[in-house]
């Protein structure tokens, strides 16, 4: 009995020993995987795992800022035309413009510039005036200095006169008359005679109105305003724009409003404009006169020569015919 059950317990053993090591394949649809057995040949590398692909996450997950856009920053005002021009005018002082020529000076531009710019000379005042028909007979006059005040006779050339309101009016003529004439005076399309004054007793009014009420003044004629208040603007004038380099805003920019450009004029160039023009007309007219009458007289002529030689022909034809 004792090698029956040892004999049973044997097998019995073997069995359960058979089943912990055999190989169960798991059905399709479990939960639990087959196990690998472990490979413990060291010869035969393991092979390795390969990384699973990360979840993409879902775009509505996603939180992008978006950086906003700057505001625009103002651009800085750009001048207009009127404040550009306002130092690019010239002026100069009696005393510029009665320097020695030296160099690129005042009195060196006027030597160089006045025959182009004045080839009639110079003439300030009415009624009595001063004329100037030379740069240098103005050398020899500015500065002059003195009071401001009226002339008592008209001069040529005046040497050793000293009158203040003279020689303000003619420096402020000179730069006018050089604005007016040459371009390269001064920087400016505007014209220096258009400008107006900001300040004092002619406020409001143009460096033009200013030149014609100084030169009524200065020949003794009757004006609105004094001596001294005229003498005190011109003098301003010559200073607003010394060189070019600068404004005192004494003058302002004014653009007429029918774009004509006024100049100073004298009384002598005046009266020779105008009857150059008026000889200019008649000779016109009278030549237009007489080559009408010399075209109807030819054109009478003609037809009347025309009308005899038709008849006369017609006539002898008619006369042979009728033979």
């Amino acid at each position: 009995m004792k090698n029956i059950l040892g004999i049973v317990i044997i097998i019995v053993l073997t069995v359960i020993s058979f089943e912990t090591t055999a190989q169960v394949p798991t059905a399709p649809g479990s939960d639990t995987a087959p196990q690998t057995p472990q490979n413990d040949d060291p010869k035969t590398p393991e092979k390795p795992e390969i990384p699973t692909k990360p979840e993409r996450p879902d775009i509505e997950d996603l939180e992008i800022e978006i950086p906003s856009r700057p505001e625009p920053t103002e651009a800085p005002e750009a001048p207009t035309n009127e404040e550009e021009s306002e130092a690019e005018f010239r002026t100069q002082t009696q005393g510029g413009w009665g320097s020695t020529p030296n160099g690129n000076n005042p009195g060196k531009y006027l030597h160089t510039n006045f025959a182009k710019a004045f080839p009639n000379g110079i003439t300030i005042g009415q009624g009595k005036t001063l004329r100037f028909t030379s740069a240098q007979a103005i050398t020899d006059f500015l500065p002059a200095g003195g009071k401001a005040e009226a002339l008592t006779q008209s001069e040529i050339n005046p040497k050793g006169l000293k009158n203040n309101l003279a020689a303000q009016l003619l420096a402020l003529t000179i730069s006018v008359g050089f604005d007016n004439k040459i371009a390269s005076f001064s920087a400016s399309s505007h014209s220096l005679a258009t400008l107006k004054i900001t300040e004092g007793t002619f406020k409001g009014k143009t460096v033009q109105f200013l030149l014609q009420e100084a030169n009524k003044a200065l020949g003794g004629n009757n004006t609105t305003y004094s001596l001294s208040s005229i003498n005190d603007a011109l003098s301003k004038c010559n200073q607003n724009y010394v060189d070019g380099k600068s404004s005192n805003g004494f003058l302002s920019i004014n653009q007429p409003s029918s774009g004509s450009v006024p100049t100073t004029s004298y009384p002598d160039e005046i009266e020779e404009n105008t009857d150059k023009n008026q000889g200019k007309n008649k000779d016109k007219v009278k030549g237009k006169g007489k080559d009408k009458n010399k075209e109807t007289k030819g054109e009478s002529k003609n037809k009347g020569k025309g009308k005899d030689k038709n008849n006369t022909k017609n006539k002898g034809k008619g006369k042979s015919k009728n033979k």
